[in-house]
């Protein structure tokens, strides 16, 4: 009965031997792909010199692989967006609080008498035609021309270079259009370029803008006309005095300056204390 047994046993270790011989192989091709201790060496009274070749030798491959790679580039990522990320931060917290031009549109949609016309500053051009714009049934004529006015290369392009030149009077006459009840009469860039690095190119606008654009206003005036301010530097604070209007009305919030000026005020008093908001941030 022993011997039964052992013959039995026999035939069982018999019976694993191939799949004990598989599982060995697999620990052979595993230890294959594993990296043996680096070796010590001594090589004229230095230890582990090879041993620090090898390593250095290991680094630069590691330093090629693609995980690697993908590591240096995603540091590189988080470097070239981390200094935006507080305004973005801000941004989603507080959507409206930097020079938002809606409410202001808002309120001359609900004040604006028939006629009345509607100075919109250069760089308020943008926000202006796309919150005056129904958009279940947008005039695209008119978003067509305001993309051509307020693009690179337009006349009312927010951040153009100075001209170098004085502006002509009566340079810009022609950008006054039907709007509604009344007119919209685009603004001339001022030409005072901001620059990320340096920020402003000058500290007044381009010669003669002032004039010129003051005068386009009161030439607009029905006897009254709205004037549409933001994104300002403070520098367009000129445009208001130069108006020699009085201010009829007045909505300020946020950076953002909507005012309806009036050339007969109903009494004595006008008032000359508004100041255009310079601006916030953006």
């Amino acid at each position: 009965m022993y011997e039964s047994a052992t013959d039995q046993d026999g035939d069982r270790a018999a019976h694993h031997v191939p799949a004990l011989e598989g599982r060995v192989a697999a620990l052979r091709a595993e230890g294959a792909r594993l990296d043996p201790p680096a070796p010590l060496g001594i090589d004229e009274r230095h230890v582990g010199r090879r041993a620090g070749r090898q390593r250095a030798r290991r680094d630069a491959e590691d330093a090629g692989r693609p995980g690697r790679r993908m590591s240096i580039a995603g540091f590189a990522g988080i470097c070239a967006v981390a200094p935006a990320l507080p305004l973005d931060a801000s941004i989603v917290r507080h959507p409206t609080a930097y020079e938002d031009v809606r409410p202001a549109v808002r309120e001359f949609e609900r004040r604006n008498a028939p006629g009345e016309p509607i100075y919109v500053f250069a760089a308020s051009v943008p926000a202006w035609a796309f919150y005056t714009t129904d958009w279940s049934a947008p005039d695209t004529s008119r978003l067509a021309r305001m993309a051509r006015l307020a693009s690179s290369g337009g006349p009312a392009f927010e951040n153009a270079a100075p001209r170098g030149r004085a502006i002509r009077i009566g340079e810009g006459d022609s950008l006054a259009f039907p709007f509604r009840r009344g007119r919209e009469i685009i603004g001339l860039y001022h030409g005072a370029q901001d620059r990320h690095a340096t920020g402003l190119v000058q500290q007044v606008p381009d010669t003669n803008w002032t004039t010129n654009e003051a005068r386009r206003i009161r030439n607009a005036a029905t006897p009254t006309v709205w004037l549409l301010m933001s994104h300002t530097y403070g520098l367009e604070r000129s445009l208001r005095g130069a108006l020699e209007l009085c201010v009829d009305r007045m909505f300020q919030r946020d950076g953002v300056v909507l005012a309806r000026f009036t050339s007969a005020p109903r009494s004595s008093e006008c008032s000359q204390d508004a100041a255009l908001a310079p601006r916030g941030q953006r």
